[in-house]
Parts: structure tokens; sequence; C-alpha cells
């Protein structure tokens, strides 16, 4: 995966992105050929970026978001 390392993408990727400069051609350039000639730890690391990605659903998006907001209210009450 190769994302930008301007945003919030960073939370997300972990350590199994390529984050590359989205302002600069040679940034996306390394970045695209990084992952290419290393295709070998591209594929160890696919498992691993699968269970990673699994963190990351609605479902938990909501329950967490949800919790904030019960914090917030008890706490101003």
């Amino acid at each position: 995966m190769r994302a930008s390392n301007t945003s919030s993408l960073t939370e997300v990727g972990g350590e199994y992105a390529i984050y590359v400069d989205p302002y600069s051609i040679e940034s996306i350039a390394a970045g695209i050929l990084k992952g290419l000639e290393d295709s070998q730890r591209t594929g160890e690391l696919s498992a691993q970026r699968k269970d990673w990605a699994r963190k990351f659903s609605w479902s938990q998006c909501a329950r967490l978001t949800h919790e904030v907001y019960r914090s917030a209210k008890s706490s101003s009450e």
C-alpha cells in the first residue's frame, strides 16, 4: 500500500504502508519503486496487513464515538 504522508492515513496504514509526499513526483516515484523492488517483503506483510485492517471497522468506529460522547456528557453533568 502507498499513501500520503500528510494526512490521517499514517494512522490507518501503520507500519504496513509506504508513505510518500503527494506533492512530490520524485517521492511518489520512489514509493512505487520501493514497493516493486521489495516484492518479497510485500508478500510477507500481506497477511499482517489484513490483520491490521480488521482493526478498522464502521461498527468499532461507532462504538468508540459513542463512548466519547457518553464520557463527554457525563463529565459535563
